[in-house]
């Protein structure tokens, strides 16, 4: 298989339309906004097969939407630029000590993906940085902190004279680090990224969606950053979420992971942030 193709494998598609289904009905007389995120890169080294393969499914899965749903929804298209290096697993989550210099500029790869696509308009096509979403998580820790947030915790200093804000991940009692605290400075870690990362999107679809209150967040991944994303996903719910009914019925980050550059489909995560009643959280393997 020549890997510049659009991967084929599409058997998620109908999951993911009964998601964005079963919320068309919430408010019939507003449309239901659907973000498509993929396209994924590091500046420091160009959009590689992921990227492509990743921005296509995602144009794909978009012009199905349009044909099944139409005026029902809208589709707003995405990229969030790695020019912080993260590197999360279930072990370790380190960031790049040398960032990538970005000004978001998108690798010509990218650019004629987009330029051949009916449905993105490049001047409507939102970008992200990791490198200014880490600025804006430290932020909203602290007001958390300031506030005394019981969705956070925090330990005392180890011997290294670090706190540590943790972040209940499930009903289990397992936690999750959010961040280190020496002092006034924070070393923010992925989940607490990304969980402000998908707060930020939400912010940028009410802005522009103003009179919607159902919104589907739909991110293209590799496997490798299944934790970085699904625990960041978790902290958006938990943490990092800024909104509530009746400004937002229903909110929701669906976490589609690639298990090679080709794009065979390896699983499926959905987190539901703000439901209706008769929502609730899935996790699809």
């Amino acid at each position: 298989m020549n890997k510049s193709k659009v991967p084929q494998m599409k058997n998620y598609y109908q999951t993911l339309l009964q998601q964005i289904e079963n919320t068309l009905d919430f408010e019939p007389k507003k449309p239901v906004i659907v973000y498509l995120e993929a396209g994924h890169f590091n500046p420091a080294y160009g959009a590689d097969d992921f990227a492509k393969n990743s921005l296509s499914d995602a144009i794909q899965f978009g012009t199905k939407l349009i044909q099944q749903y139409g005026k029902k929804i809208r589709i707003v298209f995405g990229i969030l630029i790695d020019d912080l290096g993260l590197q999360c697993g279930s072990d370790v989550c380190e960031i790049n000590a040398k960032p990538a210099d970005t000004d978001n500029t998108l690798p010509q790869e990218i650019e004629s993906i987009l330029a051949t696509s009916k449905l993105i308009k490049r001047d409507r096509l939102l970008l992200f940085s990791e490198k200014t979403t880490k600025n804006r998580a430290i932020n909203r820790l602290k007001k958390r902190l300031t506030i005394g947030d019981s969705s956070i915790r925090v330990l005392t200093p180890s011997d290294d004279g670090k706190s540590k804000i943790m972040m209940k991940l499930n009903e289990t009692g397992e936690e999750i680090l959010l961040s280190n605290k020496l002092d006034h400075v924070f070393g923010i870690k992925c989940p607490g990224i990304m969980g402000q990362h998908y707060d930020d999107v939400l912010s940028k679809l009410k802005e522009r969606f103003f009179e919607s209150s159902v919104f589907h967040i739909i991110d293209w991944s590799e496997i490798m950053d299944e934790t970085k994303v699904t625990h960041g996903a978790r902290a958006f719910t938990n943490v990092f979420n800024t909104y509530a009914s009746p400004n937002v019925l229903s909110a929701s980050v669906t976490n589609i992971f690639y298990i090679d550059d080709e794009g065979l489909l390896s699983k499926l995560n959905h987190e539901a942030a703000i439901t209706s009643p008769d929502s609730h959280i899935t996790s699809i393997a």
